[in-house]
């Protein structure tokens, strides 16, 4: 999983995360290794690896900082707290909401 978030981050062509339902660990560093990322108006994003006693093993811990900064991205790991609304659009976490029906 590391090496295709690392190809994702790397690749030459844009690559557009489209986020619906659930991001959750995996499903979020994967989109933290897109160069853009939409999402619908319930997706909820985190990184709740804390509470299964591991740490994101994908890159998050790295990125997650670029994006958010460094405190907020603490934060969000150790309390494994969820992000929905508009709070991941004000976070930088994505760049756009869309409908669901836009997202594909």
């Amino acid at each position: 999983m590391e090496l295709v978030v690392n190809s994702t981050e790397d690749s030459k062509k844009p690559i557009v995360a489209a986020v619906e339902g659930l991001a959750l660990g995996g499903g979020l560093e994967l989109a933290l290794g897109c160069h853009a990322c939409v999402a619908a108006p319930k997706a909820q994003l985190g990184l709740p690896e804390l509470t299964l006693c591991v740490i994101p093993g994908f890159g998050g811990t790295q990125r997650l900082p670029r994006l958010v900064g460094k405190s907020k991205a603490v934060e969000i790991m150790l309390t494994s707290k969820l992000i929905m609304s508009e709070e991941r659009q004000k976070l930088g976490l994505i760049d756009a909401i869309v409908s669901s029906k836009k997202l594909y």
